[in-house]
């Protein structure tokens, strides 16, 4: 027996297995800068989701949205027309034997997050995902599957989900708010503004460009997708092999400032500081400040640089191009940060940290709902896969 037969035999009857390039077709979104958007009817799709809005649709819907740059292989559908722009494939079209819902479900269970091999920007490549083999039921099953989480879940589901967006979008709001309210105030208050770079000890340094792997060999190397939400996140971690020249170059510190120089445009100027104590080196889509200690407390110069302010100053300042954007260190060193005290900047920096530590305690409640609510979900649709419901 051939292993296609063999596979064929563990589908039920009347399935059979396809390739993803078969049955639909990832097209490319188009750039729609913020700049350019007039807030309007139609919701304007980034690579994690909806990220604003336009007077014009670049596609009917309903269509499939994938994050091919940033936050790959993320999946979401619009059931209207929708823009979405050029950090997404979308797919609008598809062979006539596929439902739009069932295709959206079987492109979440294929974690097609995993296919990126960039060793930079994170990114999605289509013949990778044309080449993934799906079990493909006929077009009654398919829509029999996709029919069969939302009553068996229920309100109870609805209502976890629900509950848990509210109680993280709580936590965010608050930390936002208190952000705003501190940094957006500063005039009223004693505080002197000063350019980012006459509180650094040099001009910026930007990271190796020596090429990284993903098998774990040599220095850990963060990139830009190591940094999330203004910290440093240890996941999809690349390495590299650097001698001894090249690490002392460019090995981290505690207290050393990342900044993301080079992004789709909404990403551009996220940053972190480094605190680890693991020995580690950064890429070349990074640039490294090192703040005078005496003058600046790196978490606040960070949370600065992340709030509406400094984003506006970045937004401002880009270079844009088709499918990425950038800002050199030069042109940051003119940011101008509002600089209180060395004493009540860490005073503040430690009503971050309680903030945060509240934010993170709704976030690990968030997530547990939401698993409660996917392995309730998986478990039906490995039901409806095998026939049983």
């Amino acid at each position: 027996m051939t292993t296609q037969q063999s596979r064929q035999q563990d589908l039920p009857p009347d399935w059979k297995w396809a390739k993803l390039g078969d049955v639909c077709e990832l097209k490319y979104g188009s750039s729609l800068p913020a700049r350019l958007r007039v807030e309007g009817p139609f919701v304007v799709y980034g690579s994690n989701g909806p990220v604003g809005s336009h007077t014009q649709a670049l596609i009917d819907g309903p269509a499939i949205i994938v994050g091919r740059k940033g936050s790959v292989g993320a999946v979401h559908i619009s059931e209207q027309p929708c823009w979405p722009i050029d950090t997404t494939y979308y797919v609008d079209e598809h062979s006539a034997n596929i439902d739009l819902a069932w295709l959206k479900l079987t492109l979440d269970s294929l974690h097609l997050g995993s296919l990126d091999k960039s060793s930079a920007i994170p990114g999605l490549n289509r013949s990778d995902v044309y080449r993934q083999s799906i079990p493909l039921p006929p077009l009654p099953e398919q829509r029999r599957i996709v029919a069969v989480p939302e009553p068996a879940v229920g309100r109870r589901g609805a209502g976890q989900e629900k509950a848990a967006t509210e109680r993280l979008e709580a936590a965010q709001a608050l930390r936002e708010a208190f952000v705003g309210q501190l940094l957006e105030n500063h005039g009223s208050r004693d505080w002197s503004k000063v350019r980012l770079l006459d509180l650094c000890e040099t001009k910026g340094q930007y990271g190796t460009s020596r090429k990284s792997n993903n098998v774990g060999t040599g220095v850990p190397v963060l990139g830009m997708g190591n940094i999330r939400d203004g910290r440093i996140v240890w996941d999809n971690l690349k390495h590299a092999d650097l001698d001894l020249t090249e690490l002392n170059k460019f090995r981290l510190q505690p207290g050393d400032l990342l900044f993301n120089r080079t992004n789709s445009a909404e990403l551009v100027g996220k940053t972190a500081v480094y605190n680890d104590a693991v020995e580690a080196a950064f890429a070349s889509y990074l640039i490294r400040f090192r703040l005078i200690p005496e003058r600046a407390a790196p978490r606040f110069v960070s949370t600065y640089i992340n709030s509406s302010l400094g984003k506006s100053f970045i937004q401002q300042k880009l270079n844009r191009a088709i499918g990425q954007a950038n800002i050199s260190a030069s042109v940051m060193h003119d940011m101008l940060i509002p600089t209180p005290s060395l004493q009540e900047q860490l005073g503040i920096c430690k009503l971050l940290d309680g903030l945060e530590d509240e934010a993170s305690r709704l976030l690990s409640a968030t997530a547990e709902d939401l698993r409660n609510l996917d392995s309730i979900t998986s478990a039906l649709l490995r039901r409806a896969f095998s026939g049983e419901v």
